[in-house]
């Protein structure tokens, strides 16, 4: 998300973007992302040092013992709790400014019904034609990937695929990681664009599948955005669970100030 938050105040350096930062214990925010967020704002290589980005940070969470066990539940709980906080913070940033657009990797929607809101998809865009597609493949397959072995799943936009060389937290039909990204899956289309962490001539026959609407049969799919491919250094990749599946932009503060 500072990426993306970096790559818009280069097109719009007076639009005041704020990154929403989850944490799931006090440590990780006073350690972890104080850590990235001085590396942010003292980065000499920025073209621009003084991009009007500002981070909120959310409250702690805390995770059940077996959540935290497994990565994935792990994600997945974060994301889960996080809604209140994150309707809390709008709430809080909109007391003092208007709320243009929410970018979220976590669709829970709506947020906001007043708020438009983006999906970031920071994978291909063979991967988002999958997940596009998936709500599909889901009623047309009862079983789980795991036990359909061998035999071929046909997606939109790439080759034909295996059901054992789906995504792993995938492969258990009715497990809680299956149905987070069945749901996810299904609330993708739903919102106003997704932004997808590649370019046209990267992955044209992805890029017109999903386009040409045929990943989403049964709803309108909303407008992509292609603006990668973004490349991060070694400490944001190392840290970037920590940050961002969530950021709002903001502008026009109501006290006039631009």
């Amino acid at each position: 998300m500072v990426e993306l938050a970096k790559l818009i105040s280069q097109h719009q350096p007076n639009l005041p973007i704020t990154i929403l930062l989850t944490t799931s214990t006090p440590s990780e925010t006073s350690a972890t992302s104080s850590s990235y967020i001085n590396l942010i704002s003292s980065d000499p290589n920025q073209t621009n040092p003084n991009l009007p980005i500002s981070f909120f940070t959310l409250p702690s969470l805390h995770l059940h013992q077996s959540h935290i066990e497994n990565p994935v539940e792990s994600a997945i709980e974060i994301m889960r709790l996080s809604i209140p906080n994150v309707l809390q913070a709008l709430e809080t940033i909109s007391q003092s400014s208007k709320v243009l657009a929410f970018i979220t990797s976590s669709v829970h929607l709506p947020y906001d019904p007043q708020i438009p809101t983006y999906f970031y998809f920071t994978s291909c865009a063979s991967a988002l034609a999958l997940f596009l597609y998936l709500p599909t493949i889901h009623n047309q397959t009862p079983k789980s990937f795991r036990d359909l072995n061998d035999s071929v799943l046909h997606f939109l936009g790439f080759p034909p695929l295996r059901a054992s060389q789906m995504p792993l937290p995938l492969l258990d039909h009715g497990g809680p990681a299956y149905e987070y990204f069945v749901n996810f899956a299904a609330r993708l289309p739903k919102s106003q664009g997704i932004i997808t962490n590649t370019f046209q001539a990267l992955e044209p026959s992805a890029i017109k599948a999903i386009s040409d609407g045929s990943c989403v049969p049964n709803h309108q799919t909303p407008p992509i955005f292609h603006i990668g491919p973004f490349s991060v250094g070694i400490f944001a990749e190392q840290y970037a669970f920590h940050f961002p599946c969530i950021a709002a932009h903001v502008r026009n503060r109501r006290d006039g100030a631009s």
